[in-house]
């Protein structure tokens, strides 16, 4: 009995990973909506710093990983530029990354849960916690 609760123990504090994102495609964005399913859309690039320390501050976070599999977790890569962004950014009014737009089941952004710019774990915790709440 206490091998296997020492088991039970190294399992459950094995570190999750990271948030597993979904390359950004209107049509998961679309889908999850219809599935309703609330969705992350972040955006992101690798030469943001405040991106990089929130991928290894806030998005690997345990705690964060756990509550975003509630959730369809979609990235936007914006280290190479692609024809699609200009329209993307504007049609989400993005000024400046890192941003994470919450949409909520029935497809509608909840802008009063908008993150811009970098933000701690707890922040972010609490945003999606909101956005959960509401549903």
């Amino acid at each position: 009995m206490v091998c296997g609760a020492a088991l039970y123990l190294v399992v459950s504090l094995k570190p999750v990973g990271t948030i597993e994102w979904i390359p950004y495609d209107q049509a998961v964005i679309s889908k999850a909506g219809q599935e309703g399913k609330p969705v992350i859309l972040e955006f992101f690039a690798e030469w943001c710093a405040p991106c990089r320390i929130m991928e290894r501050d806030v998005f690997a976070d345990q705690e964060v990983v756990r509550l975003a599999r509630d959730f369809v977790a979609v990235r936007v890569d914006l280290t190479n530029v692609k024809a699609f962004h200009d329209e993307l950014l504007r049609g989400y009014d993005i000024r400046g990354i890192p941003a994470a737009i919450l949409i909520n089941r029935n497809g509608t952004e909840e802008r009063d849960l908008r993150i811009e710019g970098y933000v701690d774990k707890d922040e972010f915790l609490e945003r999606l916690r909101r956005l959960l709440e509401k549903q």
